[in-house]
């Protein structure tokens, strides 16, 4: 037995809206591919509650009107996913939130599963819920599970709620209908404008391999783009090919950097070392970042560590401060 409610005006709109959490295989050790029901509407002028009532023997729902008698029963069968064309597709700029289909619904349809949209150079992935918790827990899964809240700021939006910026995308939700009916839009960032003097083809995104490179790496927990998605500053991390063994990262701030360059070594027995002006190499035993801000006071320096699997070099560029992670 399900509820569905509808506003105080001249339509009556009745949806069943599945728990949106089940979409994410991260909540649920199986993905459960949700059923899709048209949003029907029917003229009513008073307000009232609606009960839907789900008929297993003849796979319909059977909405009842309790309050106005001279309302009929109302029944909606679900999608026929083959009339509709329900195409699963995956992005370059979202990890570990699946299934995301293809638009497929309507104007005054909707579904709880996610729906893709790309109209020029805009793309979206947006997805109903039934109230607001939900909707929070949808963004908290994606945000989790696409480089954690450290990766994101707030930001404010007008009619726009729990809004985030992250390197690839924005999320928010808004109310359409206040505790009954709420949307989760995932926003695709303006993506840079790159060519190569040879013509390659130029990759935005995730890297295909970052996660690979995660696993092998303790303590990067960082996700790697493509070099279409390259800035300087910010610490990202950009693998500068496809097939490259080379990861680039440039930092405005040395703190940031020696936090992330300490949570990795931290992860080792092996220990970080600074070359002189002579060549020679000379360990680093006190990795603070006052040790370190003192080092990197001299005009030449040169920091390396080195595991079996990878190699990782800091240095000073002319602009910012630069970490290279070499595979091996």
């Amino acid at each position: 037995m399900k509820k569905s409610y509808h506003l105080k005006t001249s339509t009556l709109y009745f949806l069943t809206a599945e728990n949106p959490k089940e979409l994410f295989g991260k909540l649920y050790p199986r993905r459960i591919e949700a059923t899709e029901y048209k949003l029907m509407e029917m003229e009513c002028w008073d307000y009232q509650e609606v009960i839907g009532e789900f008929d297993d023997d003849h796979n319909y729902w059977e909405i009842i009107d309790e309050v106005n008698e001279g309302v009929e029963f109302e029944k909606f069968k679900p999608y026929d996913k083959e009339q509709r064309k329900v195409e699963e597709i995956e992005v370059d700029w979202l990890q570990d939130i699946s299934p995301i289909y293809k638009k497929f619904i309507n104007k005054n349809e909707i579904t709880s599963t996610l729906q893709h949209t790309l109209d020029n150079e805009d793309e979206y992935i947006s997805v109903f819920s039934p109230n607001e918790e939900d909707a929070k827990n949808i963004i908290d899964t994606v945000i989790e599970n696409n480089g954690g809240f450290s990766a994101f700021e707030s930001f404010d939006y007008e009619n726009w709620h729990y809004c985030y910026n992250g390197y690839l995308f924005n999320i928010s939700y808004k109310i359409l209908i206040p505790e009954k009916l709420y949307v989760v839009e995932l926003n695709r960032n303006p993506k840079n404008k790159m060519m190569y003097f040879d013509n390659s083809i130029v990759l935005y995104g995730i890297h295909k391999d970052s996660k690979k490179v995660n696993n092998l790496i303790k303590g990067l927990n960082s996700i790697v783009y493509n070099a279409g998605e390259m800035t300087s500053g910010g610490g990202q991390l950009f693998n500068t090919s496809d097939d490259s063994n080379l990861i680039v990262s440039y930092w405005h701030k040395l703190d940031k950097l020696v936090e992330k360059f300490k949570s990795i070594i931290d992860c080792y027995p092996e220990n970080a070392f600074i070359e002189d002006s002579l060549g020679e190499d000379k360990e680093i035993k006190d990795f603070t970042y006052e040790n370190i801000q003192e080092i990197v006071n001299h005009s030449l320096w040169f920091i390396t560590f080195k595991t079996e699997k990878f190699r990782i070099n800091l240095s000073q560029g002319n602009s910012s401060y630069q970490m290279n992670i070499n595979l091996t």
